[in-house]
């Protein structure tokens, strides 16, 4: 596919034109699809124009993470650490929704965003100024993550193929209503993603602060 100024050669090169280049050759067909060779030939230049700007591939990578989070406020604007911590998540999620091809490369390196970083420090300095422990807070933002790029990967179907809007993933229990029944279609029809994740971290928060969690008490 030959994108709108993506070949055209009177265009500088620029590190900005080099990652909008790799980020659309991703939404369109996937991770696998982006090599430095195919990057040179979207933008209408060799393999080795791209290194004058990125030393290497993992380089291209970092800077593409730091792309699809960029939009995302680097401190939390809430004053209380309930809608910090949701507030954070919820953006999270919603710039990801964006792009879920590069999924694999937001969770395997997080980090790479200076956005998604200062964003998770300022909230983690909100849960501490809420009088939460420091070992709580930890736990807290690890479930947040794990929460959110876990979620975002059963809704594109990383781990369980596409799920169907009226089939919920892990909607129906043993014990519950036989599918095809009246209360089975009666909460398909209610469900919602953006519901069922929001409920996700309700969950956590009602569960902050709790002590002595079950873990310890194992531990003891």
């Amino acid at each position: 596919m030959v994108r709108a100024g993506s070949r055209d050669t009177t265009v500088p090169l620029t590190r900005e034109r080099i990652v909008g280049a790799a980020l659309a050759i991703i939404d369109d067909e996937g991770l696998p699809a982006l090599n430095m060779r195919r990057l040179g030939a979207e933008l209408g230049v060799k393999a080795m124009a791209v290194y004058k700007h990125f030393p290497s591939k993992d380089a291209v990578l970092d800077a593409l993470v730091a792309a699809v989070l960029r939009d995302l406020a680097d401190s939390v604007g809430e004053s209380d650490w309930r809608e910090g911590f949701r507030g954070s998540f919820l953006s999270l999620r919603s710039l990801l929704l964006a792009h879920p091809n590069a999924l694999p490369l937001v969770a395997s390196r997080p980090l790479s965003s200076p956005q998604l970083a200062s964003r998770l420090e300022s909230t983690r300095d909100l849960l501490l100024g809420a009088g939460i422990s420091e070992q709580e807070v930890l736990r807290l933002l690890h479930a947040g993550i794990s929460l959110t790029l876990g979620y975002l990967w059963l809704e594109a179907g990383g781990f369980v193929g596409e799920l169907p809007d009226d089939a919920p993933f892990l909607r129906r229990t043993a014990t519950g209503p036989r599918a095809g029944s009246a209360e089975t279609l009666a909460a398909a029809a209610t469900w919602s993603r953006e519901g069922d994740f929001a409920a996700g971290l309700e969950l956590l928060i009602d569960h902050a602060g709790c002590e002595p969690r079950r873990a310890d008490r194992v531990r003891r």
